[in-house]
C-alpha cells in the first residue's frame, strides 16, 4: 500500500512538473500583440516626458499626466532592456511593454532563447509611499501562462534593473513628486504640496 501510494504521490509530481512547463512556454494573450506593435511602431516620435515632468516640478501648480502609450513610446525610443545575468549570452530581448494598473504596474517582456524560440515573462510591481520614499516592490509574475510567486521571477530581475538604471534620470526627478498614483492606463505624477497630507 505504502508503495502505490509513494508512486501515485511521484506520478503527481511528475504530472505537475510537466504542466508548469507547458503552461510556461505556452504565450499568453497579450503576447501576440506585443510581438505586432514591434512591426507596426512606426516613426511616431517620443514625447519628451523628462522636460513635462521637469516642468511640472518647477511650476508646482497642476498634476503630470502619463498616458501608458506615451510611456511605452518613450521607453522604447529611449532604452533598450540588456540582460547582465548568467543567461545573457543565450537571451536577446525582443520587446518590453509597461501597463499601468492600479497601485502598480506590470512589466511585459517577449524574448529569443539561442535557438530563436520565443518566449514571454511579465512582472508585477505595488508602488507605496513611506513617508518620504516610493517603494517599488514585485509582487508577482509569470512565465508564459504560468503565473509565478515573485521569487521565481529572479531570472529576469537583471534586465529590469539595467532598464531602471538606464531610467535614473527620469526616475529621480519622478521621486522628487509629491504624489506618484498609477491608475489603469496612466501614471499621475502631482508635484503639489497639499496632496501630501491625504
Amino acid at each position: 500500500m505504502f508503495r502505490l501510494l509513494s508512486h501515485l504521490i511521484a506520478l503527481a509530481w511528475v504530472s505537475l512538473l510537466a504542466a508548469g512547463a507547458i503552461q510556461s512556454h505556452r504565450a499568453p494573450a497579450w503576447a501576440e500583440s506585443l510581438a505586432a506593435s514591434k512591426d507596426n511602431a512606426g516613426p511616431a516620435p517620443a514625447p519628451a516626458l523628462f522636460e513635462r515632468i521637469e516642468q511640472g516640478l518647477y511650476k508646482r501648480n497642476a498634476p503630470v499626466v502619463i498616458t501608458e502609450a506615451e510611456l511605452n513610446r518613450y521607453l522604447n525610443a529611449h532604452l533598450r532592456a540588456m540582460s547582465t545575468g548568467p543567461l545573457a549570452e543565450n537571451i536577446s530581448i525582443d520587446r518590453f511593454y509597461v501597463q499601468c494598473q492600479r497601485e502598480g504596474f506590470e512589466v511585459r517582456l517577449l524574448w529569443r532563447a539561442t535557438n530563436n524560440h520565443p518566449a514571454t515573462a511579465s512582472m508585477r510591481f505595488q508602488v507605496t509611499r513611506k513617508e518620504n520614499q516610493f517603494l517599488i516592490e514585485p509582487v508577482g509574475g509569470s512565465y508564459g501562462r504560468m503565473n509565478v510567486p515573485r521569487g521565481i521571477m529572479a531570472p529576469i530581475l537583471p534586465a529590469l534593473q539595467s532598464l531602471a538604471t538606464s531610467l535614473k534620470s527620469e526616475l529621480d526627478l519622478a521621486f522628487q513628486m509629491n504624489q506618484l498614483k498609477f491608475e489603469p492606463g496612466k501614471i499621475v505624477l502631482d508635484p503639489r504640496l497639499e496632496t501630501v497630507a491625504r
